[in-house]
C-alpha cells in the first residue's frame, strides 16, 4: 500500500528528536509509540517542551466574549476573568506522531537562506539530542501505513499550522494546529484514530528502518550540513 503524501511544497526529508539515545534506536529498529493528544496536552503542565496547553482545542472561548455561563442547568455567578478551551475526546483521544519537516518551498536565494531553513534550531534542539534522519519520506510512510493496516487501522498526514492564541476559534483540524511559539518545530504529523477512543498510547512496529535512516547528534546532524551544485563549467561546487 502506498501512502499519499498531502503536502505542498514537498518533504526535502523528515527528522525525529529524542530526549533519549535508546528511544532513538528503537525508532531505527522500527518500534514506534504514539502517544495521545491528551498527553501532549497535560505534559504542558508540567513545562514539557513537547507539550502545548493548546493541543486538540478546537475552540477557545475570550472571557470578554461570555455575557453568562450555565453549567447542568444552573447559571454561574461572577465574572469569567479566564479563556477556556473546548476539546473533543474525537480529538484528545487521537493518537499522534510528530516528526521535523524540512520544505524545500520555492527555492533557496542563498547558502544562509539554505542553512537558515534546512538546520535544526536551537530551539527544536532542546527536545533532546539524539536525531534520527529519515532519507526515503514515501519509504517510511508506506511502511507505517502496511503496520497500521494490519491493525485495522490506518493515517492521516498533515502539516501543523501555527496559529495566534485569537485563531483558535471553530478550527476544522484542531490536530494540525499549534501555538506560533512552537513555528520552529515545523511538525509533520501522523495522527491515528482507533474506531474505540482509549486513553493509552499506540505502540506500532512498522520493520527495521535502518536502511532508511541514519541516527546522529543534533550537533553532528547541523555540523556536516553541506550544499553542492553543479558550476557553469560543469564542475561540482560544494559549501
Amino acid at each position: 500500500m502506498r501512502t499519499t503524501i498531502p503536502l505542498d511544497p514537498p518533504l526535502f526529508g523528515l527528522l525525529r528528536i529524542f530526549a533519549e539515545r535508546q528511544h532513538a534506536e528503537q525508532f531505527v529498529q522500527g518500534n514506534l509509540y504514539l502517544n495521545t493528544v491528551k498527553f501532549f496536552q497535560k505534559s504542558a503542565e508540567k513545562v514539557d517542551a513537547r507539550g502545548d496547553n493548546y493541543e486538540g482545542t478546537f475552540h477557545s472561548v475570550q472571557p470578554g466574549s461570555i455575557s453568562s455561563l450555565t453549567i447542568a442547568g444552573v447559571k454561574m455567578g461572577g465574572k469569567i476573568i479566564h479563556e477556556f478551551c473546548i476539546r473533543r475526546d474525537t480529538d484528545l483521544l487521537s493518537n499522534i506522531y510528530c516528526l521535523y519537516g524540512f520544505h524545500g518551498g520555492a527555492g533557496f536565494d542563498t547558502l544562509e537562506d539554505a542553512r537558515e531553513r534546512l538546520l535544526v534550531p536551537a530551539e527544536t534542539a532542546q527536545l533532546g539530542d539524539s536525531l534520527v534522519f529519515i532519507k526515503d519520506v514515501q519509504m517510511f510512510l508506506d511502511r507505517v501505513g502496511q503496520a497500521l493496516q494490519r491493525e485495522g487501522l490506518s493515517l492521516k498526514l498533515g502539516q501543523v499550522q501555527y496559529l495566534d492564541d485569537s485563531q483558535f476559534t471553530h478550527l476544522d483540524s484542531p490536530l494540525l494546529c499549534e501555538r506560533k511559539k512552537y513555528a520552529h518545530q515545523k511538525e509533520i504529523r501522523i495522527i491515528v484514530r482507533r474506531p474505540i477512543l482509549v486513553d493509552q498510547p499506540l505502540r506500532l512496529n512498522v520493520g527495521d528502518l535502518s536502511d532508511i535512516v541514519e541516527l546522529k547528534s543534533v550537533e553532528e546532524f547541523n555540523a556536516n550540513f553541506r550544499v553542492q551544485w553543479r558550476g557553469a563549467d560543469g564542475t561540482s561546487q560544494v559549501e
